[in-house]
C-alpha cells in the first residue's frame, strides 16, 4: 500500500492555516537572518536590466497575502483544501531548503517618486529580507493559491487565472525578484502539487 496523506478537517482549517501561517514565518524570517551573511548576490539577466522599477505595482505584489487568505477562507471542497494546503507546505520546504543550501540576496537600490510608496516599500522592507530570492515563493504560493480558488469559487474564475500572472510581473517591476527566481518559483509550485495530488486519495471529497 502506498503512502497516502490525510485530508484536512475543514473545521479545523483556520487553526492549521495560523498555525501553519506562524511556522512559515518563523522559518522563513529565521533563515533570512541566519544565512544572511552567506547569501550570494544575483546578477541580473539581460531582460531583467530591461525590466523598468514601476513602484505602484507594490500593490499588486501585497496582494499575495490578501491572495493566501481568500484561499483559506473561500476554498470549501475537503479535497481542493488539502491539496492547496499541503502544496504550499511542500513549496515552503523545498524552497526553505535552496535558501539554506544556496541564499541568494537581490540589492535595493531604488529611488521612490511617491511618499506612499516609499512607506509601503518601507513596510515591506521591514517585514522581509533582501534574502530568500530563488525561488521565489511569493510566485509558488501566489500560483498555489490561485489554484485552490480556481476550482472552488464559480464566479469570476477568469480572476483567479490573471492575478498570479499579476504578481508574477510585479515581483519583477518591484525589483523584488530576478527572472530566475519567478520561473524557479513557477517550477516548485508545479512540483509540490502534482507531488501531492499523487499522494491524496480521489474519494472521500465533499463540502461543509
Amino acid at each position: 500500500m502506498r503512502f497516502q496523506l490525510a485530508f484536512i478537517d475543514i473545521v479545523k482549517k483556520w487553526k492549521i492555516f495560523w498555525i501553519g501561517y506562524i511556522v512559515f514565518c518563523f522559518f522563513y524570517l529565521g533563515i533570512g537572518v541566519a544565512f544572511a551573511n552567506r547569501a550570494s548576490i544575483l546578477s541580473p539577466s539581460f531582460l531583467d536590466t530591461q525590466i523598468p522599477f514601476i513602484e505602484w505595482t507594490i500593490c499588486v505584489y501585497l496582494s499575495q497575502f490578501l491572495l493566501v487568505f481568500l484561499a483559506a477562507w473561500k476554498i470549501s471542497d475537503q479535497r481542493v483544501l488539502s491539496l492547496t494546503f499541503y502544496s504550499m507546505a511542500a513549496a515552503s520546504l523545498v524552497s526553505f531548503l535552496a535558501f539554506i543550501v544556496f541564499p541568494t540576496r537581490l540589492p535595493r537600490e531604488m529611488t521612490f517618486e511617491s511618499n506612499f510608496g516609499q512607506i509601503l516599500f518601507s513596510f515591506l522592507y521591514l517585514m522581509d529580507s533582501d534574502s530568500n530570492c530563488c525561488p521565489s515563493l511569493h510566485v509558488s504560493l501566489s500560483s498555489l493559491a490561485c489554484y485552490g480558488l480556481y476550482n472552488s469559487v464559480s464566479r469570476f474564475r477568469s480572476i483567479f487565472v490573471i492575478w498570479p500572472i499579476l504578481i508574477w510581473i510585479s515581483t519583477l517591476t518591484t525589483k523584488q525578484h530576478y527572472l530566475i527566481d519567478v520561473l524557479g518559483g513557477i517550477l516548485v509550485g508545479a512540483i509540490s502539487l502534482l507531488t501531492v495530488s499523487c499522494l491524496l486519495p480521489i474519494n472521500n471529497r465533499h463540502k461543509n
